[in-house]
Parts: structure tokens; sequence; C-alpha cells
């Protein structure tokens, strides 16, 4: 379909997969969340919900990039910083993270006088993301120019090899490799709290004796960009005063934009031990839940509709409804398997919220008519059909 829409089309259409994201897996939206308080924003589970919204995007305006259907734009302030720091021959290491779309940045680039090379970290769950848009190993640069950060000596090789070809590398510093042991990590303060950050690209710098720029891209409309650049004291040599000057300029591009840290991760250690508690997404048997609320609450809106009861009766019915029909059904064992199949009481649960949706106003009407009995029929149709949309039955 996104080879026919144009790219405002586009983000209705996948707008809603944002809130499904944030609700499914629990710790990355809870440590979002945590991340939100540490900047001392207000309301930080909505702004959390806000971040999801923009990578949403942003994964639709990279995959318009890569289909040839978009051309970003990079604000000329931010490029020229940019400009003026690629203009010296010396080694230079771009350190970016995940706070805004330093791929964006890639694609302009390249067309650069001096080979940009991109260093990433695989991300396989990533990959399944609007068709591999998501994971910036395979897609940005192309596999062969992209250096895929392993761990290996290979990678590192390539990587000192790029710098000492007069190749500008690009590296997200904000992440160490998962598994990665404690020597390979330096402890930073980031928003008053003690994180981790990964020693490698700080080495890298050391080794080479290369400069150091940390630069965010920040998305500002569809295929707009925005850089924030600086230069990162790299006297010291020491890759710990490299990282922790890093942090500071890193706070600084987060709170101008904290929507845009898309570091899906329990990223302090306090929060990983924390978050390891909660399962790794919304249980099966709640899912199956859901699935008769939705419709209930459809079925409530459609009575709304039709003013029966009254619009606030309705709606309160509708999801009363809901809620005890998915109790029901959790109750007698409900549940959705991986494969987004449902078994017998998940059914039965789906069925009984339209039902109860569309009946429960008519016990606030003495005297139900025709035109009330059609509505609640209505509702129970519309009830239905959005409950079972989308999903698979149980063999």
């Amino acid at each position: 379909m996104f080879a026919r829409l144009p790219i405002r089309a586009a983000y209705l259409l996948v707008i809603g997969l944002a809130p499904i994201w944030f609700a499914h897996y629990n710790r990355p939206r809870l440590a979002v969340v945590r991340a939100m308080r540490r900047m001392g924003l207000r309301f930080p589970f909505w702004r959390a919900l806000g971040a999801y919204a923009s990578y949403t995007l942003t994964l639709v305006d990279r995959w318009y990039v890569r289909a040839g259907r978009l051309e970003p734009t990079l604000d000329a302030g931010g490029l020229a910083a940019l400009d003026r720091a690629l203009e010296d021959p010396s080694p230079l290491v771009l350190l970016g993270s995940h706070c805004g779309s330093l791929e964006m940045a890639g694609a302009l680039l390249a067309s650069q006088p001096r080979p940009v090379r991109a260093v990433a970290l695989p991300d396989p769950a990533a990959r399944q993301l609007l068709d591999g848009v998501g994971d910036s190993s395979r897609t940005v640069g192309g596999d062969r120019s992209t250096i895929v950060a392993d761990g290996s000596a290979r990678a590192g090789l390539r990587v000192l090899g790029a710098l000492r070809r007069g190749e500008v590398v690009a590296i997200k510093a904000d992440r160490y490799i998962p598994g990665a042991p404690e020597t390979d990590r330096v402890e930073v303060a980031l928003f008053g709290e003690r994180a981790q950050l990964p020693r490698g690209p700080a080495e890298v710098v050391r080794l080479t004796g290369s400069r150091a720029y940390a630069v965010s891209v920040f998305r500002t409309g569809p295929g707009r960009y925005a850089v924030l650049g600086e230069e990162i004291d790299v006297s010291s040599g020491e890759p710990a005063r490299i990282l922790e000057g890093y942090a500071r300029i890193l706070e600084g591009h987060l709170r101008t934009r904290p929507d845009q840290w898309f570091n899906f991760f329990p990223f302090w250690p306090r929060d990983l031990a924390e978050l390891m508690v909660h399962p790794r997404t919304v249980p099966p048997w709640m899912r199956a839940g859901s699935r008769a609320l939705r419709g209930a609450l459809v079925a409530a809106l459609v009575v709304a509709l039709t003013g029966l009861a009254g619009v606030g009766t309705a709606m309160l019915a509708g999801l009363e409804g809901g809620a005890l029909a998915a109790l029901c059904g959790l109750s007698f064992g409900a549940w959705v398997d991986r494969e987004g199949r449902r078994n017998r009481a998940a059914r039965v649960a789906a069925v009984l919220g339209p039902i109860f949706a569309a009946a429960l106003p008519l016990v606030a009407l003495p005297e139900p008519g025709v035109g009330a009995l059609f509505a609640a029929t209505a509702a129970m149709v519309a009830g239905a059909f959005a409950t079972s949309v989308g999903s698979r039955t149980s063999r």
C-alpha cells in the first residue's frame, strides 16, 4: 500500500500501531516512562506514548526514503555546522544516539566528498517492522557499506580501516551490545543517575587520535529533519572523560526533543534489574479479554449514536458489559496463543461482550420500543464484527 499511497496517508494508516506497541510490550514501555520521569517531564506516561508515535512516523519516512519516494531535507543551520566539521581532513568520529534518526542524516551525508561509514547494531526484532526498515544494520547505507557492530575483532578492524582511509565513521554511542562484559562499559551520570555507555566508540577515538562530534537528527515534519551537533573535548584521551562529555551533550539534545529518544531499553542499571520481573509482553489471557472489551466499546458507541438511554448511560453500560464478558471468559480459561488463535472460552467471551453492551442500556428504558430493539441489534452486530476482525479462530 505504501508503494501507492502519498506519505501523509501512510502516516494515518500506521499511527494506530504506536499505542499497540506501547501497550503490548511491557519492559520497553516502562523503561521509556521512567526515562521521561528522570527528565522531569509532566505526564511521563503520555510523553512516552508520544515517543512511540514519533518513532512510528520516522519508520514511515525511512521506508519512503529507501523506496526512493521521499527526499529527506536537513535544516541549513545544523547542516552547515556539520559541514564545517567535515571540512577538516583529520580523522572524525560522529557519535550519534537513538536520539532522533541519525539514519536520515546518513542518506544526505552520502553525497559528501568524504565518505561516511555507518556502524550499526543488529536488531532482529526491529527487522520485522515495515519490511526491515527498523534494523539499521541492514537498511542504512546498504549491506556492504554498513559496519555491523557485532563485537568481533573484524568489525573493529573495519572501523579503524575506514578512518585510516579518510572516511568519517558514525556510531551510535548510547547503547552497549547486550551481554557485553562490564569492562566494555563506562559509567557516566545521565539525568542525575549513573548509566552505562559502551567503551568501544571512545576507544576508537583514542586509538586513532580522531576528533569526536556528538550529533542528533530530529524529525520536524514529513521528510524534514533538524541537526543538533557539538564537538566533544577529547584532549584527555581517556574514554571515561570522552563519554562524560558525550553524555552532557546528549542530555541537552534530549531536553530539546524528549519525544524522540527512541531507546526502548532499560537504559539505567537500576531499571534493568527492576523491569526484568515484568513479563516481556501482555499475557495472552489478558489479550483475550481485551478483544471482548473492544467489541463492547464499539457496540456501546453504536447505541450511543442512536441516543438510546442517553450517551453517557449507553457508554457506561457498554464498558461494564465488556468488562463483565472479559472477566467471565478469563475465569473459564480464555487465552490467545502466539498465532492469535483463541480457544473456545475466549470466543464465547467475545460474543458475550457485544450482547451485554447492547442489552444493558435497554434496562434503563421502561418500555423499549422497536427503535430501541433495532439499535440494540445493530450494536450487537457491530460489536461482534469488531471483536472478530483481525483475529484467528482456534483450531
